[in-house]
C-alpha cells in the first residue's frame, strides 16, 4: 500500500514562518537561529550523517533505550495507532513499529515533519515492509502547529530527542501544547531528553568538517529564503556551552553588514559576534516533568541511560 502524505503547510507558507524567525533572532541582543533553518532537505542529509555512525552516543543511547522500552510499553498499552513528530531520529523508531507488529493490530503510523522533508520517498520503503499498516505523512508547520492525526485512539507519540532538545524553552511549550491538543484522554507521549547536552553537541561535533559544513548550510538557507550574499568564509564554526544549552555557533570573522533584502532591512554583525543555529539543551527530570504537566500530560515512567545522561519519559494525556 503506498504512504499517504497530507499537506497541511505549503512551502510558501513554511517560508513566511522561516522568515518570522529570522526577524526576531537576528534582531536579537543574542543572535540565533531556530533550529528550522538548520533541518532543510541538505541539512538533514548532512546530520544524518554525522549522526548515523557509532561514536554519536547521544543516537545509540536513545536506539538502546527505545529498544528496551519498546515490548512493554506496547503489550500495555496496544495502541492502534503510532504518531512520530519531528525530522530526526527514524533508525531509533523500528523497535516500536515492530513491537507493534508483534502485540497489536497495529493500523496507523503518522510521520509529522516539515515541508523541507521528502515524506513519499522515507515511507515508501516502510509501507511495503509493514504492508497491514496505514502510513501517513504530515507535513506541517512544527514545531507549533500538528494537522488532525489520522488513525483511532489510543495513540502513542513520541518527539525524538535530536528535534526535542534542539528547540528553545518556548518551541517546546508550542510543540507540547499542539501536540496535547491533537490527544484523546489515555493516549500517550514519549520524549527523549538529556542532561549531558554539552557531551552530545561535542560528539556531534567531533568530526570537525562534517559539522562545520552541517553549521555553515544555514547560509545556504538564508540566502535562498532571505535573499541575501551570504558567504560561508565570512564564518567560522565554533561550539558553545552556556547555561545548561551547548550549540553550534557561526562567528563573524570580520565586522560586515548583511543585507536582508526579503526582510527589508539588513544588520550588522561586529567581528567575533555569533549567531547560534543549532543546539541541544539539558533537560533534567524535575524540568521536564514539569513542562508536560504544564501542557496537560501526567509523567508516568521513564527510563535512563546512565552513563550519557540520555531519558526517555513516557507521560500520558490527563
Amino acid at each position: 500500500m503506498k504512504p499517504h502524505v497530507l499537506v497541511h503547510c505549503a512551502y510558501e507558507d513554511y517560508a513566511a514562518a522561516l522568515r518570522a524567525d529570522a526577524r526576531e533572532g537576528l534582531t536579537a541582543p543574542g543572535k540565533r537561529l531556530s533550529v528550522r533553518w538548520s533541518l532543510d532537505g541538505r541539512g538533514r542529509r548532512l546530520l544524518d550523517r554525522i549522526t548515523g555512525g557509532g561514536d554519536y552516543r547521544f543516537g545509540a543511547a536513545e536506539r538502546e533505550l527505545v529498544g528496551r522500552l519498546a515490548d512493554p510499553v506496547i503489550r500495555a498499552m496496544r495502541p492502534h495507532t503510532l504518531v512520530h513528530v519531528g525530522p530526526t531520529g527514524l533508525r531509533a523508531a523500528r523497535p516500536l513499529w515492530q513491537a507493534a507488529r508483534r502485540h497489536t493490530p497495529m493500523r496507523t503510523v503518522n510521520f509529522c515533519d516539515t515541508p523541507h522533508s521528502r515524506l513519499g520517498e522515507t515511507l515508501r520503503p516502510l509501507s511495503s515492509e509493514f504492508a497491514h499498516t496505514d502510513w501517513y505523512g504530515l507535513v506541517s508547520a512544527l514545531p507549533a502547529a500538528l494537522p488532525a492525526l489520522p488513525g483511532d485512539p489510543p495513540r502513542l507519540l513520541w518527539c525524538l530527542g535530536e528535534w526535542f532538545t534542539a528547540l528553545s524553552a518556548a518551541e517546546r511549550r508550542g510543540q507540547l501544547t499542539a501536540l496535547r491538543a491533537r490527544c484523546s484522554p489515555g493516549d500517550r507521549l514519549l520524549v527523549t531528553t538529556t542532561t549531558e547536552a554539552a557531551q552530545a553537541m561535542a560528539d556531534l561535533s567531533a568530526e570537525t568538517e562534517p559539522a562545520a559544513e552541517f553549521n555553515r548550510n544555514v547560509l545556504y538557507v538564508l540566502n535562498h529564503v532571505l535573499d541575501t550574499e551570504c558567504l560561508e568564509t565570512s564564518f567560522d564554526h565554533t561550539v558553545s556551552d552556556r547555561g545548561g544549552r551547548a550549540e553550534l555557533r557561526l562567528r563573524a570573522r570580520t565586522a560586515f553588514r548583511l543585507p536582508l533584502t526579503a526582510l527589508g532591512f539588513g544588520i550588522e554583525l561586529a567581528a567575533g559576534e555569533e549567531i547560534a543555529t543549532f543546539g541541544m539543551t539539558d533537560l533534567p527530570h524535575d524540568r521536564i516533568d514539569g513542562e508536560l504537566t504544564a501542557a496537560g500530560f501526567r509523567p508516568r515512567d521513564r527510563w535512563t541511560d546512565d552513563g550519557h545522561g540520555v531519558t526517555v519519559t513516557l507521560a500520558e494525556a490527563a
